[in-house]
């Protein structure tokens, strides 16, 4: 599970990179809605492999 943390971590790191550029109203938003999923997914593996340790 960390390993997943880990990539949607780096997913959402790498849109927000794509965002940065210039880019028009209509994808600026769909970009934003795709770091908070990908961000809310991390935060979910990450927690989830803490629950799997103990």
């Amino acid at each position: 599970m960390l390993g997943w943390a880990l990539r949607f971590l780096m997913a959402a790191i790498a849109v927000v990179l794509i965002a940065h550029g210039d880019v028009g109203e209509g994808a600026s938003l769909i970009l934003k809605i795709a770091v908070a999923v990908l961000l809310a997914l991390c935060t979910v593996s990450l927690f989830a492999a803490y629950g799997r340790r103990r």
